[in-house]
């Protein structure tokens, strides 16, 4: 078998066979090989096949639609570089319709979507996608993303998302995408995982609009304009995420809600932003719930912000040193949040009184966006420590009834400084001897 197998790669470098003549040829439910090279070709794909590259072949759609199109069959893809796809909103690096897709350790860059999925179900593990906003753009620019995010490269309006998920159902897993506009699209989808993968320099990490039943679990965003976006969706879990330093030039945002029901966020690190949480209209129906436990909100400008309409619970939660830590957007003087077992930073009190938050820096920076250049000045500590000892007015006042105590508990980001604090005091006695023993003699 090993011999034909090696006969037959031969024969096909030799012949200069086309990989849109080996799907043809190979029987359903077969296995084919592409051999490595560069082919410049539009795949389409109608029967039940396993396709594997062998040493990561290019397949390049030269710039025009679809580069692989899988049409209502079974189909499984692994070890493939796909790039070339068309510019026009519907094109996409791997496209399927009404089809049962697996993809396993695909590489999709230089085109519009990366991959594309209508009214089909699937699999996607591994797949890393790089999106326009990098290469439309020269290298002499390349430096500062890593530092400033995607959205200094280039606009989003010349690009596509990474992986956009239309009407359909699919497990998304240990996977990568980068410089997209949106790294997950959900729109009208269901039965959805996305898990252990990473979303950088984008609009939004990821999108939800009108979807169902999905599962956002153990990923890293980064470097986008909003890390988590769910729109007008239902039964939405969010566990144990990093989402950090999402900045624009007007939107800086961790996690934001709207119009969802039956949520529940929890155990994720959500920090430096302008909002770290951001709910309107959540929850959208009063039979609903909404659940915000056992996450860290660190070192944001607001650390959770409200509209007149949205409710919920908020427990076991650490609000560690943001510059407001709850406000209310708009002429809001009713909020229908609950809060209990919290965490706050500035928080003064043994547990046995109620923590109540009232910020007239948060009203002043609401009906004047200017103030928020003083955010970090002397001007500002000032403010804050006028509402501890004036009778300064604020529309609205936020109540913990039975705040946390610190204790050491600080998770995800906090870690990090009390590490290299013990680090550096561990790490004294060998850097005296080390000196002792290089004296100048």
């Amino acid at each position: 078998m090993r011999y034909l197998f090696l006969f037959l790669l031969l024969s096909i470098l030799v012949i200069g066979v086309s990989v849109q003549e080996l799907i043809n040829s190979a029987p359903p439910n077969s296995t084919v090989y592409i051999p490595p090279g560069y082919y410049k070709e539009r795949l389409v794909i109608e029967k039940p096949l396993r396709i594997v590259g062998v040493g990561w072949p290019v397949i390049d759609g030269g710039g025009v639609g679809d580069v692989i199109y899988v049409n209502n069959t079974w189909v499984e893809l692994e070890g493939l570089v796909v790039a070339g796809s068309g510019t026009l909103p519907e094109n996409a690096g791997i496209k399927t319709y009404n089809s049962w897709v697996f993809l396993r350790n695909v590489v999709v860059n230089s085109s519009y979507n990366g991959v594309y999925l209508v009214m089909s179900r699937g699999v996607i593990d591994n797949v890393t996608v790089v999106g326009l906003g990098l290469w439309r753009r020269g290298a002499e620019q390349f430096g500062q993303l890593l530092h400033e995010g995607g959205y200094h490269v280039g606009g989003f309006e010349d690009r596509g998302h990474g992986f956009y998920v239309f009407n359909s159902s699919v497990a998304i897993r240990r996977s990568l995408v980068l410089y997209s506009k949106d790294g997950v699209y959900l729109e009208h989808s269901y039965d959805v995982v996305i898990r252990d993968s990473k979303f950088l320099s984008g609009r939004y990490g990821t999108h939800l609009m009108y979807s169902r039943r999905v599962e956002i679990v153990n990923n890293t965003y980064m470097y986008n304009l909003v890390g988590i976006l769910l729109m007008y969706s239902q039964n939405l879990y969010v566990f144990g995420n990093r989402v950090l330093r999402h900045r624009g030039v007007y939107v800086s945002e961790g996690i934001t809600l709207i119009e969802c029901d039956n949520v529940v966020i929890e155990r994720n690190t959500i920090a430096f932003h302008i909002y770290g949480i951001n709910v309107r209209y959540t929850p959208w129906r009063v039979d609903s719930y909404f659940y915000v436990r056992n996450n860290t909100v660190a070192f944001n400008y607001y650390g959770a912000v409200f509209d007149i309409y949205s409710g919920g619970n908020f427990a076991s939660n650490i609000f560690l040193d943001n510059m407001i830590q709850l406000g209310a957007t708009g002429t809001t003087r009713r909020v229908n949040v609950k809060f209990f077992g919290n965490y706050w930073s500035d928080y003064r009190g043994d547990g046995d009184v109620p923590y109540v938050y009232v910020s007239p820096l948060s009203d002043l920076s609401e009906l004047r966006l200017a103030l928020r250049f003083f955010a970090f000045g002397p001007s500002t500590v000032v403010m804050q420590y006028m509402k501890l000892d004036l009778p300064v007015y604020a529309r609205l006042e936020f109540v913990d009834p039975a705040p946390r105590r610190f204790q050491g508990a600080l998770t995800g980001i906090v870690f990090s400084y009390e590490f290299v604090a013990v680090g550096v005091v561990l790490l004294m006695p060998f850097a005296v001897v080390w000196l002792w023993t290089r004296r100048w003699w």
